[in-house]
């Protein structure tokens, strides 16, 4: 019987091992046949390196070879259980042959499971973190460290032990462990075997991104992930995650067989990977990844997002801040939280803003963790084709400081000056910047530009104007900047209006969990003014009635409701409130809710939008402050 493209014909495992033989087959057809999407030459540019010891699997010992080896990663969670790691005391002793046979040097269980399956695929060399990188070393350590990505990225492959929920858990099917495995139910009939599709992957799903795995949570992985060209997930059944395709043990597909068809122009949108043209939409799925996974030290915050950052700051023009895009600085301040809402990463039993001063910046969406939405960022990316119905314009003049000698220096921000430079309406017409090729779209009647760096992407990006192309100066993630921004601009007192009953049944929520609501803001005089999303944690004080608050504001926006269908969907006003009939472009003015510290520097508390006619009726003063 043949497996139909698009289908496939379930697989019986062995409930005692894994099946060697069929992951030497996934290999060989992804080396065969996804030059096109897993050949990733483009994420590794400019990456840091480092010499890097490995575990030689053969010899059970830490071998440093001379030339560029085959070797694969291991990623795994450490947990709280103490972990073998090599030290300055011992890395001698573990790189005598059979140093982890001996009880002095025994491996954690999942790293031993590791071992065993690179020795029955056939490769001889295995990097694991807590042995290869010398932990008591801060110089070498910090050099490894800053290779992460690196590591992932030229790893053959990397298994990732999905279910381990410590180093000393075991990998399923591979040696023994914790928890019995069960991979999959059968039921015998006369003519055939059933096989129940429990296996998320069966059923489409991706493996990397289904939240109660273990793996899943936490925030170091995720760069184990992203920079992986290609994963071997080593659950209770193993899955196959590349940028081509997804396979999984349970069930054959059609396009893991040699010989059959492989479109080149498609890849695997389940795998992330490193965004490597400037597009704020792409990025925003990562941000998205991080911002739900834990951490144990909050500490760690910018360090376990920043090897991801580090290859992607050339790619998008000025490079990115504390995890904003700074060319489209003014987009990227439009998050927000959603759900059960999110809250500032600290440590158990400790306050965020403790002390009077917060350690990361409260404007970035790196230094939360919970549900957030970044449905701006693609409203707001107007540069690419098509472009959007959602136009921010700038107000502030945003500026940061220079930890090495403290001199203020502006934030990029420059997507609205290379708009304005390329204006249809432009006559002459500017000249097309270099690597940059003008196209004509029949379906729209427009043209359209591409540059010649982006080639790689599939499909290839079309934009509405050329942009500052690729540039990456090698010192760019060196330079260090405060967590706090100047804001130079207006602010203004809106109250909140809060219907009462709407206020109790808050009130009674948030006994239980924390929760993301819109409120109506007014101005002085009674009049609608905007909307604010409230973002309250589980304890929390719901605000009163007629609280006022305190807003800044950070940009414009206009939203042309004729070419936005979708425009209710974005902003509910629209749909209810009855200021807002019959309007053609709605347009707003993008505000935060702030809040002061100790300190006397401003935090971010929510994002909201004034309707622009009720912010030139409201009482705005200008304003200078430090906002962190």
């Amino acid at each position: 019987m043949q497996v139909t493209p698009g289908q496939g014909r379930g697989r019986e495992c062995d409930a005692e091992a894994v099946n060697v033989g069929l992951i030497k087959k996934w290999i060989r057809r992804c080396d065969a046949a996804h030059q096109h999407s897993c050949v990733r030459e483009f994420d590794m540019h400019l990456l840091p390196t480092a010499e890097l010891n490995f575990i030689d699997v053969e010899d059970l010992c830490i071998v440093r070879p001379k030339t560029e080896v085959r070797y694969v990663a291991l990623s795994y969670v450490w947990g709280t259980l103490p972990v073998l790691r090599a030290l300055k005391s011992n890395i001698v002793d573990l790189g005598r042959p059979r140093a982890f046979s001996s009880a002095q040097y025994r491996l954690p269980r999942t790293i031993r499971d590791a071992v065993t399956l690179c020795s029955l695929l056939g490769i001889r060399y295995l990097w694991v973190d807590s042995v290869c990188i010398v932990q008591d070393d801060p110089v070498s350590q910090e050099a490894q460290l800053r290779a992460m990505g690196t590591v992932y990225g030229k790893a053959y492959f990397t298994i990732a032990a999905l279910q381990s929920e410590h180093a000393d858990a075991g990998i399923y099917r591979v040696g023994p462990t914790e928890a019995a495995c069960k991979p999959q139910d059968v039921v015998r009939l006369p003519s055939r075997s059933l096989i129940a599709a429990s296996n998320r992957p069966a059923m489409g799903l991706g493996v990397l991104s289904i939240p109660d795995i273990k793996w899943n949570t936490r925030g170091w992985t995720l760069q184990e992930h992203v920079f992986s060209r290609r994963i071997l997930a080593m659950g209770r059944l193993v899955t196959w995650v590349c940028f081509g395709d997804q396979w999984t043990e349970d069930v054959e597909f059609a396009t893991e067989l040699e010989g059959s068809p492989i479109s080149t122009d498609t890849a695997n949108d389940d795998k992330l990977g490193i965004v490597t043209w400037p597009s704020i939409n792409a990025y925003s799925k990562l941000a998205l990844e991080y911002a739900r996974r834990d951490l144990t030290y909050s500490s760690d915050t910018i360090n376990a997002f920043s090897g991801i950052l580090t290859p992607m700051n050339g790619w998008f023009p000025g490079g990115l801040l504390y995890g904003v895009a700074e060319f489209t600085f003014d987009a990227g301040l439009l998050w927000n939280p959603r759900g059960e809402g999110a809250h500032l990463r600290c440590d158990p039993g400790t306050s965020p803003l403790a002390g009077g001063s917060v350690m990361f910046p409260t404007w970035s969406w790196i230094s939360w963790t919970g549900k957030l939405q970044f449905n701006l960022w693609g409203e707001g990316e107007d540069y690419i084709f098509p472009k959007r119905p959602f136009l921010v314009k700038t107000l502030v003049a945003w500026q940061k400081r220079l930890v090495s000698t403290g001199a203020w220096v502006d934030v990029d921000n420059t997507y609205h000056v290379v708009r304005a430079h390329f204006r249809s309406d432009k006559s002459p017409p500017p000249p097309i910047p270099d690597g940059w090729t003008k196209h004509f779209d029949s379906a729209s009647g427009e043209v359209y530009y591409r540059h010649t760096s982006h080639n790689h992407i599939v499909p290839q990006p079309r934009f509405s104007y050329p942009i500052p192309p690729f540039v990456r100066p090698r010192d760019m993630d060196r330079k260090a900047y405060h967590p706090y921004l100047r804001f130079r601009g207006t602010r203004a007192r809106i109250k909140l209006a809060i219907d009462p009953f709407d206020r109790s049944e808050l009130s009674a929520t948030l006994q239980e969990r924390g929760r993301t609501t819109e409120a109506d803001m007014t101005t002085s005089d009674g009049n609608w003014a905007g909307r604010l999303r409230l973002n309250l944690q589980k304890g929390d004080r719901v605000p009163l009635p007629d609280e006022t608050i305190e807003v800044i504001a950070i940009s414009e926006a206009a939203l042309c409701l004729r070419k936005a269908a979708h425009a209710p969907d974005i902003f509910r006003e629209i749909s209810e409130r009855k200021e807002l009939d019959g309007i053609e472009v709605y347009e707003m003015v993008n505000v935060l809710w702030i809040g002061w510290l100790d300190t006397g520097m401003a935090y971010r508390k929510a994002l909201g939008r004034v309707w622009k006619p009720a912010w030139t009726r409201a009482a705005v003063e200008e304003a200078e402050l430090m906002l962190t």
